[in-house]
C-alpha cells in the first residue's frame, strides 16, 4: 500500500498544543528562577530590567504641596547596571521585579492556559481550514518550531540587551509561511505571535500592536516571491507602517510625540528600533529561507528548478524508455502550470509534478497506448483483470522509483495521486 504522509490528527494537535504550551511558559518564566538573575539593590543587574509601557501616578510637589500626575511611560534598565537606592526609578524597577519573583504556581497555571489555548487554536485553523501541505504534522510540528525559535531570539533580547523590544524580528516568520503556503495562515500565525511575544512583557499593548501592523504589512505586500530582494523590500515597508503606528500610539496615549528627540537618541530610538526590526525580519528570511522551507517540507525554488532540468536521470529515463508518455507529460506540465497561475498555486510544482507523475510507464511502456506506436498491444492477449492490474501498478511503480531516487515528497505526491480513489475509466 502507498504511504502518505501524516497528517496531524484530533489527538495529535492536543498533544502538540500542550508540549509547546509547557515549552512556551518555560521560556516565558525560566529567568524568574535564576537566582543569580535576581536583582538586589547596590549590586550590578545580571539582565535587562524592563518595566513594561503604562500609565503610573508620581508625585510632582513636595511633603508641603502633595499634588501628583499621571504619566505614561517605560522603563528599561541595562545589564551590569549597578541599582542605586537613592534613584526613583531604580526602586521603581526593583518593585516591579518583586512582583514577578519567585512565580507562583497560579500564575504559572494561568500563562499555561493562555499559551495552550493559542496553540490549539493555531494547530485547529490549520488542521481545518489551512492548506493541504500546512496539515501534515511534519508541518505543524516545523511551525511551531519556527515560533518556539522567535520566541527564543525575542527573549534573548529582552534579557541580555538595552535595545528597545521592537528590534525582535518575529515578522520573518509569517513571512516564510506566506512563502511556503498560503497568506490566511501567515495573518492567523502572526496575530498568535504577536500575543505570544506580547506576553514576554506582560502582554505590553504597544508591543503587541507593533507586532501585528508589523506582521501583518509584510504579509499583505509580499508580491514577488521569486526574488530574494522582494522580502527586504516587504520587510522595510513593515518596520515604516510599524513606525507610523508607533507614532500614532504613542501621541494618543502619552498626549504628543517628539520625533527627533527619538531619533536622537539612536539605538534607543523606537521610531529606529521599529523600522530596524521590520528590516532585520526581511533579512533573517531571505537569509534562512532555504533551510527553514525544508524545515516546514516545502521543496524550495532552486530544488525543483533542478528537476525540471531534461538532463535530470529520471527524466532521461522517461524520454528514452516511454517517449509517448514523455510527450503526454509535457503537455500536460504546459496546461497544469497554466491552470496553477490562474487559481495562484505553485505553477512551478505543479509542473515539475506533472513532469513525473507517469514515471512508473517505464517499467511496462508498451502497455500504454501512446508507447505502442504500430505494433501490438499486449493485452491482446491478457483477461481485462490483469490488463487493469498492469495499468494501474504504474501508480506504485513510479512512486517507489521516485522515492529510490531522492525526489521531495511532495513531487512524488502527483505520481501516487494522479488517479484518484475512484474507478479508473479508459479514456484516450
Amino acid at each position: 500500500m502507498l504511504q502518505t504522509r501524516v497528517k496531524a490528527g484530533s489527538g495529535a494537535i492536543l498533544v502538540l498544543s500542550l508540549v509547546f504550551a509547557v515549552a512556551y511558559s518555560t521560556l516565558c518564566s525560566f529567568d524568574l528562577v535564576v537566582p543569580s538573575w535576581s536583582p538586589s539593590l547596590n549590586a550590578p543587574s545580571n539582565i535587562a530590567i524592563r518595566v513594561p509601557f503604562g500609565g503610573r501616578i508620581v508625585q510632582t510637589g513636595d511633603k508641603d504641596d502633595p499634588r501628583v500626575a499621571y504619566e505614561p511611560a517605560r522603563m528599561v534598565i541595562a545589564p551590569g547596571t549597578v541599582l542605586d537606592g537613592s534613584l526613583a526609578s531604580h526602586r521603581e524597577a526593583l518593585a516591579y521585579e518583586s512582583t514577578r519573583r519567585p512565580p507562583t504556581l497560579i500564575s504559572l497555571g494561568a500563562l499555561f492556559t493562555i499559551y495552550t489555548a493559542l496553540s490549539l487554536m493555531l494547530a485547529m485553523y490549520i488542521q481545518r481550514l489551512g492548506q493541504n501541505r500546512l496539515r501534515l504534522l511534519r508541518s505543524q510540528i516545523g511551525v511551531f518550531a519556527l515560533v518556539l525559535f522567535m520566541m527564543a531570539v525575542t527573549k534573548g533580547i529582552l534579557l541580555f540587551t538595552d535595545l528597545p523590544e521592537y528590534w525582535s524580528p518575529i515578522a520573518a516568520v509569517p513571512l516564510w509561511i506566506a512563502l511556503a503556503f498560503d497568506r490566511r495562515s501567515a495573518l492567523l500565525i502572526n496575530i498568535v505571535m504577536a500575543f505570544l511575544a506580547a506576553s514576554l512583557l506582560r502582554f505590553d499593548m504597544m508591543f503587541l500592536a507593533i507586532a501585528l501592523v508589523r506582521g501583518m504589512t509584510v504579509i499583505l505586500l509580499l508580491m514577488n516571491r521569486r526574488k530574494p530582494m522582494s522580502l527586504l523590500f516587504t520587510g522595510l515597508m513593515g518596520g515604516i507602517a510599524s513606525a507610523l503606528m508607533y507614532m500614532a500610539l504613542a501621541t494618543v496615549l502619552e498626549g504628543s510625540f517628539d520625533l527627533m528627540r527619538d531619533l536622537g537618541r539612536l539605538d534607543g530610538s523606537y521610531i529606529l528600533s521599529c523600522v530596524g526590526g521590520g528590516v532585520l525580519a526581511g533579512l533573517l528570511a531571505t537569509v534562512l529561507r532555504d533551510p527553514v522551507e525544508r524545515l516546514l517540507g516545502h521543496v524550495p525554488r532552486d530544488k525543483l528548478l533542478d528537476l525540471t532540468d531534461i538532463e535530470h536521470p529520471l527524466l532521461r529515463k522517461l524520454a528514452h524508455e516511454a517517449p509517448g508518455t514523455w510527450e503526454h507529460s509535457r503537455a500536460m506540465a504546459n496546461l497544469a502550470e497554466a491552470a496553477s497561475s490562474a487559481i495562484g498555486a505553485d505553477a512551478l510544482l505543479t509542473r515539475v509534478g506533472a513532469y513525473y507523475h507517469d514515471l512508473g510507464k517505464t517499467v511496462q511502456p508498451t502497455f500504454f497506448v501512446e508507447n505502442q506506436g504500430d505494433g501490438p498491444s499486449p493485452h491482446d492477449d491478457l483477461s481485462p483483470e490483469v490488463s487493469a492490474d498492469a495499468i494501474m501498478a504504474h501508480v506504485v511503480l513510479g512512486t517507489k522509483i521516485l522515492r529510490e531516487g531522492g525526489v521531495p515528497e511532495p513531487v512524488v505526491e502527483f505520481a501516487y495521486t494522479h488517479h484518484g480513489t475512484q474507478l479508473v475509466e479508459y479514456f484516450w
